[in-house]
C-alpha cells in the first residue's frame, strides 16, 4: 500500500514545509508515502469552470483517489481511523491518494474519477494548510489503528 497526498499547484507557504516533511515521515513508518503537485491551470478560473471537461489528476488502475473538499465527507478522528482500515483492507486498492484541489474546487470531470470526498471543515481552508492538515490526520488515524498514544479521547 502505498499513500499520497497531491496538491494542485505550488506551495506558497513555504514555512509549513517542516511541519508537512514531519508528518510524511512518521507516516512513512507505516507506508511508502509520496507528496507531489501537479501543475495549477490559469483557464480553470470562475469564468471557465465549467468548460473543463478533462480531470485535473486522472487515478491509475489500483489507484483509489479521495478529493479534499469543503462539501464531502467529514470524520471524527476515529471514524476516519476506520474509514482508512476499510480502504487499506479492500485488495482493489494499491494505492490510496489524496488531492487538495484548485483555487475554485474542483469540476465535474475530475469529480466523475474519485471515489470518495473528504471534508476537513465545513469552512474553506487555505490549499497549503489543508496539505499540513491532511498529513497531519493521516498520521492521526494510522496510530490509532496502531494503538499508539499520539492521538487523546
Amino acid at each position: 500500500m502505498k499513500i499520497q497526498v497531491v496538491r494542485t499547484g505550488k506551495l506558497s507557504q513555504t514555512t509549513l514545509l517542516p511541519l508537512a516533511s514531519e508528518y510524511r515521515k512518521r507516516l512513512g513508518s507505516f507506508f511508502k508515502v509520496e507528496d507531489f503537485e501537479i501543475k495549477a491551470d490559469a483557464s480553470r478560473d470562475k469564468r471557465n469552470f465549467a468548460k473543463n471537461q478533462e480531470p485535473i489528476y486522472r487515478p491509475e488502475p489500483g489507484e483509489f483517489l479521495v478529493l479534499l473538499d469543503e462539501r464531502g465527507r467529514q470524520y471524527e478522528s476515529q471514524g476516519f481511523a476506520r474509514q482508512i482500515q476499510d480502504w487499506i483492507d479492500d485488495p482493489r486498492v494499491k494505492v490510496l491518494t489524496f488531492l487538495i484541489g484548485p483555487p475554485y474546487g474542483f469540476d465535474d470531470a475530475t469529480r466523475a474519477v474519485a471515489r470518495s470526498t473528504w471534508s476537513l471543515s465545513s469552512l474553506t481552508i487555505p490549499s497549503d494548510l489543508a496539505w499540513v492538515m491532511c498529513w497531519e490526520q493521516l498520521y492521526r488515524a494510522l496510530t490509532i489503528l496502531k494503538g499508539m498514544p499520539y492521538h487523546h479521547d
